[in-house]
C-alpha cells in the first residue's frame, strides 16, 4: 500500500482508452437532451455510455458586509424533496458565465452586486452531465426586481448568517453538493 508523501504530484490526465464508434441524442426536451455513444474499448469490447448533453451553469455566493449569505429553496423533483442552495442555474445559450450569474442572483435573490470574484469552475459531480460548474462571489450588494421564471414559482429565498449555513451542513439542511462545497470553499478563504 503506497503511503503519503508531501513531494508527489498527480500525473497529467490520460487520454482515453475508449473511442467512440457514433454518437445520438435518443431524447430531449426543452431543458435537456440525452446524449448515448457506442464505444469501443482498449481490446476492442463494445460499451454503451449515455449522459446529458453539454449544460454549464454558475453559483453564487453573495455575501453582505455583515457576513450573512442568501440561499434558496426549491423543489427538486429527482429527490422528490425542497433543497436549500446558493443561487444557481444554467447558462442561457452563448451567455458568458458571469452574465448568468448576475442574471440568476437576480432572479432567485433579487440582489444585484457591484464586485464579483471567479472562483474558477468544476466538473458536475455526476458523470452523467456533461458541462462545467462556474463559482462566483458576489459582493457590494443591493436590491434589485426579481423576475423568476414560471418553473420557480416555488422558490423561496432568505437571508441567513454565514455561520448558520455552515452549520446547517452538519445538521443536514443543506445538502446539495456545489452549496456545500462552496460554502465551506469561502470559509476557509475568507474566514479561517
Amino acid at each position: 500500500m503506497l503511503g503519503p508523501s508531501e513531494h508527489e504530484q498527480l500525473k497529467p490526465a490520460q487520454t482515453t482508452a475508449w473511442t467512440t464508434k457514433s454518437q445520438q441524442e435518443v431524447y430531449a426536451n426543452q431543458w435537456t437532451s440525452v446524449i448515448e455513444e457506442q464505444l469501443e474499448g482498449p481490446n476492442g469490447e463494445d460499451g454503451l455510455y449515455a449522459y446529458l448533453a453539454e449544460k454549464d451553469c454558475v453559483i453564487v455566493c453573495p455575501l453582505f458586509p455583515n457576513h450573512d449569505t442568501c440561499l434558496v429553496q426549491q423543489w427538486r423533483h429527482a429527490f422528490n424533496c425542497f433543497t436549500w442552495e446558493f443561487p444557481c442555474g444554467a447558462l442561457d445559450a452563448g451567455e458568458e458565465p458571469l452574465a448568468a450569474a448576475k442574471r440568476e442572483l437576480a432572479e432567485e435573490c433579487g440582489l444585484q452586486a457591484a464586485v464579483w470574484t471567479s472562483y474558477g469552475s468544476l466538473l458536475h459531480s455526476d458523470a452523467r452531465v456533461r458541462g462545467r460548474i462556474h463559482f462566483f462571489l458576489a459582493r457590494k450588494l443591493g436590491e434589485v426586481e426579481s423576475s423568476r421564471d414560471k418553473e420557480e414559482a416555488d422558490l423561496e429565498s432568505q437571508r441567513v448568517a454565514f455561520q448558520s449555513a455552515i452549520d446547517a451542513i452538519e445538521e443536514g439542511t443543506i445538502e446539495a453538493i456545489m452549496t456545500v462545497y462552496f460554502l465551506q470553499r469561502i470559509q476557509q478563504d475568507l474566514f479561517s
